[in-house]
C-alpha cells in the first residue's frame, strides 16, 4: 500500500528558492544596469520579486523579533539606495523598501488579528493608506525627480497576503491575482512574466533548508547593487 504522507517527487525548500530568486535578480539588474538593450535579461529577472516577496511573507510569521526584522532591510533598502541616487540619479525606490512597507502593514495587520479594537483597525487603516498614497499619489507630484516605488502598494500587498493567509492555496492564489493587478497597473508585457514564479511556489516544501544562508543573501543585495552602480557609472561615463 502507497504512502500517503510520503514527499512529492519534486519539492524545493526555502533556500532553494531563494537561490533561484537570486540568479535571477543577477540577471535582471545586469540586464537593467549594463544591457538594457538584452530585453530577455529583464524578463528573466521577472522570477525573483515573486520568490522574495513570499519569503518575506513567510520571515513575518517567523521571525523572532519582527523589529529588528524591519530595521535590517530597511537599513538594506536606505544603503542601496543611496547607491543609486548617487550613481544612477535615480529616485525609483528598491524592492527592499517595498517590502519595508509590507513589514509596516503586516506589524498593524497582526496587532489587529491578535486583538480586534477600533484603534488597532484605524492604525492599519491609517498606515496602509499613507503608503498608498506614497505609491501611488506622490509619484504623480514628483514626475521631476521620476520617484517611483518598486512593484507599487498591489507588490507591497504580496508578503502580507503570503503571512495573513493560513493555507498554502490561499497564499499561492493571492499572490497570482496580486501579481496580475501589479502587471495590469504596469501596462508592460514584461510584468505578466512574474506569473512564471508561480509554479515554483507551488512545489514549495515548507521547509528552511539544510543551509543557512540567511546573511548571504542580506550581503549580497547591496554588495551586487553598488558593483553594477559603479560598472555602468564607469562604462557610461
Amino acid at each position: 500500500m502507497p504512502d500517503a504522507k510520503r514527499a512529492p517527487a519534486l519539492a524545493l525548500d526555502g533556500t532553494a528558492l531563494k537561490l533561484i530568486a537570486l540568479v535571477s535578480m543577477t540577471v535582471d539588474h545586469v540586464g537593467y544596469f549594463l544591457f538594457p538593450e538584452i530585453e530577455v535579461l529583464r524578463y528573466i529577472g521577472r522570477l525573483a520579486f515573486p520568490i522574495f516577496a513570499y519569503m518575506i511573507g513567510e520571515g513575518c510569521l517567523h521571525t523572532h523579533d519582527l523589529r529588528r526584522y524591519f530595521v535590517r532591510i530597511f537599513a538594506l533598502g536606505v544603503f542601496c539606495q543611496v547607491f543609486e541616487v548617487a550613481f544612477e540619479g535615480s529616485w525609483y525606490l528598491n524592492v527592499l523598501l517595498t517590502f519595508s512597507g509590507s513589514i509596516v502593514i503586516w506589524y498593524f495587520a497582526d496587532r489587529l488579528r491578535r486583538k480586534r479594537s477600533a484603534g488597532n483597525a484605524a492604525a492599519l487603516i491609517t498606515v496602509s493608506v499613507a503608503l498608498l498614497a506614497v505609491c501611488e499619489v506622490l509619484p504623480r507630484f514628483l514626475t521631476k525627480q521620476e520617484f517611483e516605488v518598486d512593484y507599487g502598494f498591489w507588490g507591497m500587498l504580496i508578503p502580507v497576503a503570503v503571512a495573513l493567509l493560513p493555507k498554502k492555496p490561499q497564499k499561492i492564489a493571492a499572490v497570482a491575482l496580486l501579481l496580475c493587478l501589479i502587471a495590469l497597473h504596469d501596462g508592460y508585457t514584461m510584468s505578466w512574466f512574474a506569473l512564471c514564479a508561480v509554479p515554483l511556489l507551488i512545489l514549495y516544501n515548507g521547509k528552511r533548508g539544510k543551509w543557512r544562508l540567511k546573511y548571504l543573501f542580506y550581503i549580497y543585495y547591496p554588495l551586487h547593487i553598488g558593483v553594477l552602480s559603479v560598472l555602468d557609472y564607469v562604462l557610461h561615463n
